[in-house]
């Protein structure tokens, strides 16, 4: 293959990526319908009646959305794909955290950080 072509697309190389990004989207979905339901009446509505509470949760979401998104694009496994993300739903910011601790972990210098965001099995251009 010569320099600056593509390899021909297949269609199935990316269904496990939609897979797991349409169970992303659908798990947080849920994640919010749950919470509207249980909180709502009581101490939601009043979180989300105060500026700060509007600021927490929006910071929160768009954390976990990505979050979730980098990981279904980074892990290499399906099951990872969304084992991750779910973990970052039911445990928010420490999920994340163990999760970027586990990425770095195996980084030995500032020349494979371009691994800390692309994943080991992705190529370098």
């Amino acid at each position: 293959m010569s320099e600056g072509t593509r390899p021909a697309y297949n269609g199935d190389e990316l269904f496990p990526l939609k897979v797991a990004v349409t169970f992303l989207l659908v798990g947080f979905v849920v994640y919010l319908a749950l919470e509207f339901l249980l909180f709502w009446p009581s101490s939601f509505s009043v979180f989300w009646g105060e500026i700060w509470g509007r600021a927490v949760l929006i910071d929160l979401y768009l954390m976990l959305l990505l979050a979730g998104g980098w990981a279904v694009y980074r892990e290499s496994k399906t099951r990872w794909k969304i084992i991750w993300p779910v973990l970052f739903f039911a445990t928010g910011s420490i999920g994340v955290l163990v999760y970027i601790l586990k990425v770095l972990a195996p980084l030995k210098s500032w020349s494979e950080m371009p691994r800390f965001f692309l994943g080991p099995e992705k190529e370098l251009n």
